[in-house]
């Protein structure tokens, strides 16, 4: 099954994964160093060129690729003010600081590791890993980002949060 085809099925797909499927086996330690690195990184690359995927840290902080079937739902989650300001409130100050300044100039590169991260990993903005010469770090407002992710699910925030935790399969997401 192609990475693509497995995205469609599952609606994700972690990096974790698609290097396991493409090396045969699980890969320990970085994928980079595999024998199948440059096939893994073709496949990711795929998948983020295609419009039926989504890049996130959805799946235990870790690159997930979320198919476009799920992102109506996951529209839901981000955009409703009160799981947002739940999120913000486990911040630490450097973290709203920095989303403070994502929201205020549409746009942050190349912004401080820690804080990138805890907002990627709490789905606080969209980020994006853009080639300038260099991979540089884009964080941009999710509401930048409806014209791709369409609009939200017509449910509520229960539905939303339970389909997209069904398709990470048990493992920790939107935690």
């Amino acid at each position: 099954m192609s990475p693509l085809d497995r995205l469609r099925h599952d609606g994700v797909l972690t990096l974790t994964d698609l290097a396991a499927d493409i090396a045969g086996e699980p890969v320990r330690g970085t994928w980079w160093s595999h024998p199948a690195g440059k096939a893994i990184y073709a496949a990711g690359e795929a998948l983020d060129a295609s419009d039926e995927a989504l890049a996130t840290k959805l799946v235990e902080g870790r690159v997930t690729w979320v198919h476009r079937a799920l992102w109506p739902f996951l529209a839901r989650i981000v955009g409703d003010p009160g799981w947002r300001a739940a999120t913000i409130a486990t911040l630490d100050p450097a973290a709203r600081a920095l989303l403070a300044q994502i929201e205020a100039t549409g746009e942050v590169r190349s912004p401080p590791k820690k804080a990138r991260d805890a907002l990627e990993r709490r789905l606080l903005c969209d980020a994006e890993s853009v080639h300038e010469g260099r991979h540089v770090m884009v964080l941009r407002p999710w509401r930048s980002t409806e014209a791709r992710l369409g609009a939200p699910a017509d449910c509520s925030l229960d539905e939303a949060l339970r389909r997209v935790r069904e398709a990470c399969g048990g493992r920790a997401c939107l935690d």
